[in-house]
């Protein structure tokens, strides 16, 4: 929720991505796939905004397109319920 706040509110920048970035990681690495899909989408969309092509390019090769149908959303439709905002 904080994440999705901060790319409402905040202009793009390399920290948001980052933080983006290990979002999506620690959902997939926790099997949640559909969740970690739409993080990466959200950070290519920031990344094509920095003009950082090759980490839009990255996150989207990463997307299974069969992710979202395999695993149900958290209630009410909310995605990213287990994302940490803690620095790494």
């Amino acid at each position: 929720m904080v994440l999705r706040a901060r790319l409402a509110l905040e202009p793009p920048s390399r920290e948001l991505l980052e933080r983006l970035l290990a979002c999506a990681h620690d959902l997939a690495s926790s099997s949640f796939a559909a969740e970690a899909a739409a993080v990466r989408l959200a950070a290519a969309e920031l990344a094509l905004t920095l003009g950082d092509t090759e980490t839009a390019t990255a996150q989207l090769s990463l997307l299974d397109p069969e992710a979202a149908a395999r695993r149900p959303r958290a209630r009410g439709g909310a995605i990213w319920p287990r994302c940490s905002t803690r620095p790494r």
